[in-house]
C-alpha cells in the first residue's frame, strides 16, 4: 500500500517524466529531491502503480502502441512530392486525404502588394506566399528506429582503432574495393 505522499509522487510521475519534479511535487524537499526520485522509482509498489496510470491514461484517451507507431510512421515517410505540383506549387491542401496531411506542422501565408510603375502606368500587384512547415523525419525516424531496436547500444559494430598500422592483407582488400568501386561507378 502506498502513502498519500508516494501516490502524489507518481501521479505527478506520469504527468512530468521528471523523477525529481514529481518528488517536489508531491512534497518531498527540493534538496532531496533527485534522491527521493531515483529511490521511489526503484520501490515495486511504485513501479506497478505508475504502469497503472498510464495505462489508465492511455485507455482514456483511446492511445495505444499501434496508434503511436502509425503516427510517428506519418511523420517519418512523408515526401516533398506529397504536397508540391510539377511548376512548384502548393497543391490544394483541402483536397488531400487526412492522412498524407499528418506532417504539416503548420502553415504560414504572406501577403505583399507591389506597386509598380507611376501615374497612368502604376500598377499594384498582390503577391501571396505559402510555406509549409513539416515535421523532423529525422526526429521521427530516430524515435521509430530505437522502438523497434535498429539502433541496439550493442549492435556489435566498432570503431576501427586509427593508430593501428594496416596490415598488407587489410591494404589489399581496400585497394581492391577502391578498384571494384570505381570500376562499378565508371560504367
Amino acid at each position: 500500500m502506498l502513502t498519500v505522499r508516494e501516490e502524489k509522487f507518481c501521479q505527478e510521475y506520469v504527468k512530468r517524466l521528471d523523477k525529481a519534479k514529481a518528488a517536489v511535487a508531491a512534497g518531498y524537499s527540493k534538496k532531496s529531491a533527485r534522491k527521493i526520485g531515483y529511490e521511489n522509482c526503484t520501490k515495486p509498489d511504485i513501479i506497478q502503480r505508475i504502469e497503472e496510470i498510464r495505462a489508465e491514461v492511455k485507455e482514456k484517451l483511446g492511445i495505444d502502441d499501434h496508434s503511436v507507431l502509425s503516427e510517428l510512421a506519418s511523420l517519418a515517410f512523408w515526401n516533398m512530392k506529397d504536397f508540391i505540383n510539377a511548376d512548384n506549387s502548393i497543391k490544394d491542401l483541402s483536397k488531400m486525404q487526412r492522412q498524407k496531411l499528418k506532417p504539416i506542422a503548420g502553415i504560414k501565408v504572406t501577403e505583399r502588394i507591389i506597386k509598380t510603375g507611376s501615374g497612368d502606368k502604376e500598377s499594384i500587384e498582390k503577391i501571396i506566399t505559402t510555406e509549409l512547415k513539416l515535421s523532423d523525419k529525422r526526429a521521427a525516424l530516430g524515435d521509430l528506429g530505437r522502438h523497434l531496436g535498429i539502433f541496439a547500444e550493442d549492435n556489435k559494430q566498432t570503431k576501427p582503432n586509427s593508430s593501428a598500422p594496416m596490415t598488407d592483407s587489410q591494404f589489399d582488400k581496400l585497394l581492391n574495393l577502391a578498384r571494384e568501386t570505381k570500376a562499378n561507378s565508371s560504367q
